[in-house]
């Protein structure tokens, strides 16, 4: 199989899994590309002293999957736990100098990024500033800001009813990001938060045209759980149908047919009832079922590889009916 453009698009701990797996088959030229709303933790705490700055979570999430030495990943992924750095992780802190440095330009971060920690694709975001992502309620509030919504949620077990982006104009995209869609052979979407980490990549209108556009194959992978402070539906179609209300439409779709281990999924029980495993409630033949599951980590994640051979799987039978046709 010749060399193919794989974008990945998601939120940065949401597809990390996914980059873990594919960054060891050497058939892909990967991109990642991540939403510029994230608000929250380390990230959060650097946008309240640096207005200017792009957040840094997701992309550091991502390069700390693509790195092809686990020392990098642990390093950029090492949390402090004192004083004013408590809670910081290394690789933000590493990756807002880079930012300075480049004088918050995007495409001297991106190279300085791709040149110094020489990971196995390229880490983006959809934009070149932050945005400001916006629910409203099923209640009808208007809450701003990532971290207010899923802390909302919590607190009054309330449903999105849509979301929106704010401070960021057509102008805002990031080239980069366009360029890689439109020469990307597959485009894969999630797993990931479906309101804060994968629509609103979306929202910015000449992602979701070029995403339309493209001849790419295009696959959603379903996550394994839902998210309680975000999302508590738990059928697949519901999913399906919230991706379709904003005009993202895929070719197939992966779903994990593997049960998790009780013991593990009793954890997140403990910490919160409203989780449920995803089901899935539709029949059709572009979904794809297999055990996807990581098996070996105490969290519910996807196994990178066992996704990625699927992927490669897919890819091999639609080029050979493809060759049997013509």
């Amino acid at each position: 199989m010749t060399t193919k453009t794989v974008v990945l698009i998601g939120g940065g701990s949401g597809i990390s899994s996914i980059l873990k797996g594919i960054k060891h088959f050497q058939e892909f030229e990967i991109y990642s590309i991540s939403t510029p709303t994230d608000d929250g933790g380390s990230t959060g705490k650097i946008l309240k002293i640096y207005e200017d700055v792009i957040p840094l979570g997701d992309i550091r999430n991502c390069i700390a999957s693509l790195a092809e030495d686990p020392i990098l990943e642990e390093l950029l992924q090492y949390r402090f736990d004192r004083a004013e750095l408590n809670k910081h992780a290394l690789g933000n802190l590493i990756l807002l100098a880079l930012y300075k440095l480049s004088q918050n330009d995007i495409n001297q971060f991106t190279e300085k990024i791709y040149k110094l920690f020489k990971i196995r694709g390229k880490a983006l975001l959809s934009c070149q500033k932050r945005g400001i992502l916006v629910a409203k309620m099923q209640t009808g509030q208007i809450i701003r800001g990532q971290t207010l919504i899923n802390n909302f949620i919590d607190q009054n077990n309330s449903e999105i009813e849509e979301v929106f982006l704010e401070e960021i104009q057509n102008k805002d995209v990031n080239p980069l990001a366009l360029d890689a869609i439109k020469k990307a052979d597959i485009i894969i979407i999630g797993p990931g938060s479906i309101y804060s980490s994968i629509i609103p990549n979306f929202l910015v209108q000449q992602i979701l045209i070029e995403y339309k556009k493209s001849k790419a194959l295009k696959i959603y992978i379903s996550n394994i759980v839902n998210q309680p402070n975000e999302c508590q539906k738990y059928l697949l179609s519901d999913y399906i149908k919230i991706l379709k209300k904003y005009g993202i439409e895929t070719d197939y779709i992966l779903f994990n047919n593997k049960k998790a281990d009780p013991s593990i999924f009793l954890k997140y029980l403990e910490k919160d009832p409203r989780y449920k495993l995803i089901e899935n409630d539709i029949q059709q033949e572009n979904i794809i079922e297999e055990n996807l599951l990581d098996e070996k980590s105490n969290l519910i994640r996807h196994d990178g590889i066992k996704v990625t051979k699927t992927i490669l799987k897919l890819i091999n039978s639609l080029e050979k009916t493809h060759q049997q046709k013509s």
